[in-house]
């Protein structure tokens, strides 16, 4: 693929640099800015929790005396 060099003049590419600074400016307002990579590095959301993990949480719950009874699916 070779690289092809156009020259514009200088008041298209004043008009040009100004809509992409308004396009910019649009796209922070939104939070859309920023790389793939920073994405990336973006936190995750928390893994699913687990039977037990959610036992164990309601079993916490009762003992401390914030949640009276525990849900029906917990009853046997």
């Amino acid at each position: 693929m070779a690289v092809k060099t156009i020259t514009i003049p200088l008041e298209t590419y004043k008009c040009l640099r100004g809509h992409l600074e308004q396009a910019n400016e649009i796209f922070k307002s939104l939070g859309m800015v920023g790389s793939v990579e920073s994405k990336i590095d973006t936190p995750k959301s928390a893994p699913k929790e687990t039977r037990t993990q959610k036992v164990n949480k309601y079993k916490d719950l009762i003992a401390s005396g914030k949640r009276g009874t525990k849900p029906d699916y917990l009853k046997k």
